[in-house]
């Protein structure tokens, strides 16, 4: 993989040779070596997630340097060098795009990546504004999955165990049909029985999931220069994990119901909540709206998702190709999350329906068109003209339940988005040393939200434009030695505050200034890659807390952030990789003067509560999930344990200084705050000559306490234990 764990080789058994390969990227919507590339750029390939144990997309902040994921019930808000977002309700992205397959995943909800048969992952930091649209402010995330192979039959088939009565199915096969069809099916199961998390008010077991994943791709290649790649994928989601529990946070501050001090977080363990069970009463309802759920147990979020996709390349010549995605994503859920912290049926939410029939709580429907037409000259002058249209059709619906609001009140926010762009990127040789690259991207954003609440219909329609450019030179010290200087535009569309309660006032428009000063180098045994950066904001996007939207909005700020990030890696002998990495931030809201929290109760004194929200000052705080120091490292040894038997022994290192997991840790309690932590991962692979391969892994070896996401809610506070240490095998057999 890249070097530090990210950026300078790559290959299929990369960690057992002395000489670093070159890296294939598409950073720059090409195929180009990660060394002509000036854009700071981490890559893994398949091989690498698999020795390294990455199961979901949340695992690369452990192997790439400058990401924070935070992630609850599958949902995934990313931040890259301490940009993001963190709120994934109607009427907002995040800012940070995820592209799979080269399809644009424009919700937070459902874009946790479950790897299987995975290709590749690249992580591109800073603003991508030209090359990659809307919302790509932070950066972007591009998954690669395996394509169907015209050579030869192949495949895996693998099967595994872990604690907390973990069990694992994965497989691959590789079809040719003949000599222009090709087909590969691919599916995984994970299904983890066991929650991690006691609760102690009947000793049920909450954060078990059962993960199902299946993907069929047709490869037709009629001649050498045309091919389509069709992509049907199914993915399946169940648990038992409310998204997340009430919070570890000290006496008086957690609940606004309490009426027993012991009750508010105080004299419960990491792993412990105090959660309440759904009612009888509440039962009912659940029923009559198709729920499966059950008194005494905790509601169970349920998420499903289809996608069909269609990748055309066509080459007009032997230097110009023009491309085509096309793909259909859509998903439904539903879940609920107990939000009184106490005993009572105080407060159930639920992502509900109306009535019997209707789909689930959360609906997207998001279609994606992109067309691409990318040189491969042999003169000095390069480029990549493109359109891309995208159109989403999204609902939410919300009900409470519970004594303090009935039961199956509702309300409920219809979303559409319709954005098309245009844009053009090139570079020209100006010397076999010196490149000069320029691009420009314009975006056109049409926005209508409606809402239904306590009876009454909101409605708002707006309209987002901007115009992202760059600005890059870089030259070529040696053949091994780059460095480049650039200068980047971002864009984040505006939008609106779906709240629960009614339509909230607009969202402007996040803006983003960068500049970056980088230097690559790739030796035959030693990669190195650094960059310096500064970035300017103007309408930052910002979660804040709102009792009148029910939960989370965002408001505009300003901000700014300077920056390094190196990483490095390093092969001393043929069986040896070492690499580490590591990123300093140094970011700060410049003026921010409208940030709310929740203050102390005036229905339980000393009981953080469901009562307004008082406005802070934030200008001078630190951005949140920007810790200042984190650190990555890895090494890998390989050795022959006998005659017909190779083995690797691999530790994966990550450490973070602690931060703030929301705008200001969510008011003058400052709890939402991640400790500093730090995470080792150890594997051990056997794998013999005829095929069978057998892993042993440790996940979390130092058993540390962190979250995976933490928030405070006019409700009180919540967050998202991460799993304890975990160990576990795997058998496989490869083909």
């Amino acid at each position: 993989f890249n070097a530090a764990v990210g950026q300078s080789s790559s290959g299929d058994d990369q960690a057992s040779r002395s000489s670093l390969e070159e890296v294939i990227v598409t950073a720059q919507r090409r195929e180009q070596s990660i060394m002509e590339v000036p854009i700071a750029v981490s890559v893994a390939s398949g091989k690498t997630m698999e020795s390294f144990n990455l199961e979901t997309s949340h695992d690369l902040q452990f192997l790439f340097p400058g990401i924070t994921f935070a992630v609850s019930s599958s949902t995934s808000q990313i931040s890259l060098r301490g940009v993001g977002t963190g709120y994934s309700g109607p009427g907002l992205s995040n800012s940070v795009s995820v592209y799979t397959d080269e399809s644009y995943v424009s919700q937070q909800v459902g874009s946790q990546q479950l790897f299987y048969d995975m290709e590749s992952v690249q992580v591109l930091k800073g603003p991508q504004g030209t090359l990659y649209g809307r919302n790509t402010t932070g950066g972007a995330m591009l998954y690669s999955t395996k394509n169907p192979d015209l050579e030869s039959y192949s495949g895996y088939v693998q099967a595994g165990f872990a604690e907390l009565e973990t069990t694992e199915l994965e497989a691959a096969f590789n079809i040719p049909l003949s000599s222009t069809l090709a087909l590969r099916l691919a599916g995984k199961v994970n299904d983890r029985d066991e929650g991690h998390v006691t609760n102690i008010l009947n000793g049920t077991k909450i954060g078990g999931e059962e993960e199902i994943g299946f993907r069929a791709k047709l490869l037709w290649q009629p001649s050498d220069r045309l091919s389509l790649i069709f992509k049907y994928e199914q993915i399946e989601l169940e648990s038992n994990d409310e998204g997340s529990i009430r919070a570890q946070i000290g006496t008086g501050l957690q609940c606004f119901y309490c009426e027993d001090g012991a009750l508010d977080g105080s004299a419960l363990g990491f792993y412990e909540t105090n959660q309440t069970p759904i009612a009888v009463s509440e039962q009912a309802v659940l029923d009559n709206l198709g729920y499966q759920a059950m008194a005494g147990a905790g509601l169970r979020h349920i998420m499903d998702i289809e996608i069909k996709a269609l990748n055309i390349d066509f080459n007009i010549t032997d230097s110009l190709t023009l491309s085509s995605v096309t793909q259909l994503r859509e998903m439904d859920r539903t879940g609920g999350q107990d939000q009184d912290g106490s005993p009572y049926d105080a407060l159930h939410a639920f992502a509900g329906r109306f009535s019997t029939g209707e789909k689930g709580g959360i609906q997207f429907e998001s279609l994606t068109q992109e067309l691409k037409l990318a040189s491969e000259f042999d003169g000095p002058f390069n480029f990549v003209l493109g359109t891309s249209y995208l159109e989403d059709d999204n609902e939410f619906t919300l009900g409470y339940m519970g004594i303090l609001f009935g039961y199956g009140l509702l309300g409920r926010t219809e979303h559409d988005i319709e954005s098309t762009s245009y844009y053009l990127d090139g570079s020209y040789e100006l010397s076999n040393a010196l490149t000069f690259t320029a691009g420009v991207r314009n975006t056109k954003d049409e926005q209508d939200l409606t809402t239904f609440a306590f009876g009454a219909t909101g409605r708002a329609r707006s309209s987002f434009s901007d115009t992202t450019y760059r600005v890059v030179l870089d030259y070529d010290i040696s053949d091994s030695l780059m460095i480049y200087g650039s200068f980047n535009t971002g864009f984040k569309s505006g939008g609106y505050n779906g709240s629960w309660f009614g339509v909230t006032p607009e969202v402007e428009p996040e803006e983003i200034d960068s500049f970056e000063l980088g230097a690559k180098y790739t030796g035959d045994s030693f990669s190195f890659e650094a960059a310096f950066f500064d970035y300017d904001w103007e309408k930052l996007q910002v979660a804040v807390l709102s009792n009148d939207a029910g939960g989370s909005i965002q408001e505009n700020a300003d901000a700014e952030m300077t920056g390094f990030e190196f990483s490095s890696t390093f092969t001393p002998s043929d069986n040896i990789t070492i690499g580490l990495a590591g990123t300093w931030l140094d970011g700060e809201y410049s003026n921010y003067s409208a940030s709310t929290h929740v203050p102390a109760s005036s229905i339980t004194p000393g009981a953080r509560g469901f009562v307004g929200a008082v406005r802070e000052d934030l200008s001078g705080y630190r951005l949140a999930n920007a810790p200042e120091i984190s650190l990555n490292g890895h090494i890998t040894y390989s050795f022959l344990a006998s005659a017909n038997l190779d083995a690797e022994l691999s530790a994966l290192f990550y450490h973070s200084d602690e931060y703030d997991m929301t705008a200001g840790a969510s008011g003058l309690a400052r709890i939402d705050k991640q400790d500093s932590m730090t995470i080792v991962n150890l594997n051990l692979t056997l794998r013999h000559r005829d095929g069978w391969q057998t892993d042993f892994y440790v996940r979390n070896a130092t058993d540390q306490e962190y979250y995976t996401e933490k928030t405070t809610q006019p409700q009180g506070a919540f967050g998202a234990p991460a799993l304890p240490r975990v160990a576990g095998a795997r058998i496989r057999y490869n083909f």
